[in-house]
């Protein structure tokens, strides 16, 4: 199921797009490619807005199909977005790394400067195990990860039920 219109705040196709997911209560973000400055500054606002707008506290972001970004926007995203995003309310935040071998690595460079706190799961990379899904399961994957239940455990558990559930 799509977002309704009035729940996308990003819509650039072959880039990006951003939306709240009422039935996760959590902004979504399903990455398409790559991303210019403009771009990924637009991207990273709305963001900000959709938590602020939903008072959320968690995001995804699916980041399988990204692409390498600019290294200058990153460390700008790191210094200026990291804390625009905790003073919205950001708590918990999961990421489905790019399966583009170099991207993922630029992805796992960054996340090492994210307050752990925040992290709480890398669904790809081992922490919460999300296989490749679509958009309806990967949320409901990994809404389990973004409670903070079940952190760096082989078989995570979300309401006392093994998950992903099958």
């Amino acid at each position: 199921m799509m977002p309704a219109d009035r729940d996308v705040y990003f819509n650039a196709p072959g880039t990006a797009s951003v939306s709240w997911d009422p039935n996760g209560k959590l902004v979504f973000v399903e990455w398409e490619g790559w991303a210019d400055s403009a771009e990924f500054a637009a991207l990273l606002d709305a963001e900000i807005r959709a938590l602020g707008e939903h008072r959320g506290s968690r995001l995804l972001a699916d980041c399988r199909r990204q692409r390498v970004l600019n290294p200058d926007d990153q460390d700008r995203a790191d210094k200026e977005w990291v804390p625009r995003a905790l003073a919205a309310g950001l708590k918990r935040f999961a990421i489905v790394l790019p399966t583009s071998v170099l991207a993922a690595m630029n992805v796992q460079d960054r996340l090492g400067k994210v307050p752990s706190a925040m992290l709480v799961a890398q669904p790809s990379g081992g922490h919460c195990p999300v296989p490749p899904r679509p958009r309806r399961q990967l949320i409901a994957s990994a809404r389990c990860c973004l409670c903070g239940v079940g952190r760096a455990s082989s078989t995570v558990m979300c309401d006392g039920l093994p998950w992903p559930r099958q």
